[in-house]
């Protein structure tokens, strides 16, 4: 009865540890979701900040003059916000090393000493040791991935905070343009050239386009009204009198 009650004993404590394996496998693989999770949430962040950077640079580029206090506070917010937040995405995707569960190399060699054995009880034994090192590989693992992925998420949240201040920033500063354009002066381009200057290049006043006349030409024209009638009479068939 006592034999029996000790291999009893012994099943129920090589379950409970095959049950805590199984619970801390389920466990490695929710830290191991959470870890790409933060790392595509991190790439998102950095895709969508460096492209606004990008477009807050060119809209700083064309501008003339320096604008006002208010403005100039939003712009620099802005360029701040956007870069911390592209920082920020970056280091959360740095490449971090984590413990890893027990690999088949490490487990061969007590898997080996437990089919060797020919004794119930010495099977107990080598079953339960090889149980326990395997939970402790994973307890390892667990602790690990779970420093890293909650390190992973605490930039990535940082990274959308700052993004969000950015745009926070950038809504006030278009509230301001819609409420006063003439708040940031931008550099004059060829396209924005005005429309009176340009006609003016364009076209060219009728009088100052007028062709001259030969001097032989013009002497023709200057004579006298007597001489232009006699050539029109002449110019007439005869036997039709000229008109007086």
């Amino acid at each position: 009865m006592h034999g029996i009650m000790t291999t009893d004993i012994a099943t129920l404590h090589c379950n409970a540890r095959i049950a805590a394996i199984e619970r801390a496998e389920k466990e490695y693989k929710l830290q191991c979701d959470v870890f790409d999770t933060a790392d595509r949430k991190a790439q998102a962040t950095t895709t969508i900040a460096g492209a606004l950077l990008a477009a807050d640079l060119g809209f700083v580029a064309k501008m003339s003059d320096a604008p006002g206090s208010l403005a100039q506070t939003a712009l620099v917010a802005i360029t701040v916000a956007l870069g911390v937040s592209v920082l920020m995405a970056l280091w959360a995707m740095y490449a971090r090393d984590s413990n890893l569960p027990a690999s088949v190399a490490e487990t061969e060699p007590k898997y080996a000493k437990l089919m060797n054995q020919n004794a119930p009880d010495d099977f107990k034994a080598a079953e339960a040791e090889l149980l326990d090192f395997l939970i402790g590989e994973l307890k390892r693992a667990n602790a690990s991935v779970e420093s890293v992925s909650k390190a992973k998420a605490t930039w990535v949240l940082r990274a959308q905070i700052a993004l969000i201040v950015a745009a926070f920033f950038t809504i006030l500063l278009t509230l301001g343009l819609i409420a006063k354009p003439d708040l940031l002066a931008f550099k004059a381009t060829t396209d924005s050239l005005p429309l009176n200057a340009s006609v003016a290049r364009m076209t060219t006043p009728l009088r100052n386009s007028r062709p001259e006349l030969p001097p032989s030409e013009a002497s023709a024209n200057k004579s006298s009204p007597r001489s232009a009638s006699s050539g029109a009479a002449a110019s007439l068939p005869a036997g039709i009198p000229p008109r007086k």
